[in-house]
């Protein structure tokens, strides 16, 4: 579990970096965000912090860590949902297309 958590935690920070990294270098254009790690979910970032908590829990045995993440995703959730409210009204059709294409924290696979 130990080597599992670590993995995680090694995937979460990277994803996050990535995200992070790719938002800053698009944030000065205009237009919609939708490559990099955006071309697969719409919100890394929360997807990276979901992992990475994923990971510290297996790797502390942290079932308390697990509490704290079932009060935080719906959080997350309620927070992605503002979000994607007001990309929608800055953006309009084109973030539709781009909302029914991408997963919201996971990459849709069908």
């Amino acid at each position: 579990m130990i080597i599992l958590g670590v993995m995680l935690v090694f995937a979460g920070v990277l994803l996050s970096v990535w995200a992070t990294l790719w938002l800053r270098r698009t944030a000065s254009s205009e237009g919609l965000t939708a490559s990099g790690p955006f071309k697969y979910v719409r919100h890394p970032v929360y997807t990276s912090i979901n992992i990475l908590c994923l990971g510290l829990g297996l790797m502390f045995f942290a079932w308390l860590w697990f509490v704290v993440m079932i009060i935080f995703v719906p959080l997350w959730y309620l927070e992605g949902r503002e979000e994607e409210k007001q990309m929608a009204e800055v953006h309009g059709q084109k973030y539709a297309g781009y909302k029914a294409r991408t997963g919201m924290f996971l990459p849709k696979i069908w």
